[in-house]
């Protein structure tokens, strides 16, 4: 499901790395795909849609930024032959979530460049070939400084739509941030006293939940939200109407 579980101390998909964006694809036509191959090669969400459509025999329309990978489903194009496009990852940020950052990444070949939208002063290389783990950060080896700055570039130039908007206000990102404290100085202020609870809480989800006359009752009876009818069903009556959370 993509979820992590303890990769890089995070328990959660925002993000960018391996654990959480690497899920395996299984594909079964018998007769056709061939059983019990294994093809390294990635494929996109963006894929999809241009596969069926190939295998429909329909026309791909040109705004369409996949490519068909049915060559790699039945085995006529082998991994070694195929030209894979970038592998782009974009995660807005969510207010239900705030500790996670807005997250653009871009893989070419064996190396992945991520980088953070906001208030997050750093980004990261990759070497996947040598460092499949991502636990080295190559962002400042002199080595990669041409591949950095390449993909930069790459990055910015695919995340636009077909217009050249961008979805949210975003510059190209040509060097870091100057992110500089007094070594001496204060340090940063603790966590207000209302942050801090006991981890794995009952109602450590009660926050990301739209809040409701149900939600405000349960926290009233200091307990969890724990409906006796579908959650959404329940917030939804208690929303007026042009308000609701779903069909």
């Amino acid at each position: 499901n993509g979820y992590q579980i303890g990769e890089h101390g995070l328990i959660d998909k925002r993000n960018a790395y391996e654990a959480s964006v690497r899920v395996p694809l299984l594909v079964w036509e018998p007769g056709t795909v061939p059983a019990g191959a294994v093809n390294p090669e990635q494929v996109r969400n963006l894929d999809f849609a241009p596969t069926f459509l190939d295998r429909a025999g329909a026309a791909c329309p040109v705004q369409f930024e996949g490519q068909s990978v049915w060559p790699l489903f039945n085995g006529s194009a082998k991994a070694s032959e195929w030209k894979s496009q970038d592998f782009v990852y974009e995660y807005y940020w969510e207010y239900n979530f705030p500790m996670a950052p807005g997250t653009f990444a871009i893989q070419r070949g064996s190396i992945k460049y991520i980088q953070y939208y906001g208030d997050y002063h750093t980004d990261e290389i990759y070497d996947l070939a040598k460092d499949p783990d991502e636990m080295h950060n190559l962002i400042d080896d002199p080595a990669y400084n041409d591949t950095k700055i390449t993909l930069r570039k790459a990055l910015y130039q695919q995340l636009p739509d077909r217009n050249g908007r961008h979805v949210i206000p975003y510059g190209m990102r040509q060097s870091i941030s100057s992110f500089r404290r007094n070594r001496a100085g204060t340090g940063a202020a603790p966590f207000p006293d209302k942050w801090l609870v006991t981890p794995d809480m009952p109602d450590r989800c009660d926050d990301i939940i739209a809040d409701s006359a149900f939600k405000r009752k349960a926290a009233d009876a200091g307990r969890p939200l724990m409906p006796s009818i579908p959650l959404r069903d329940q917030i939804n009556r208690d929303i007026p109407s042009g308000g609701r959370t779903g069909k």
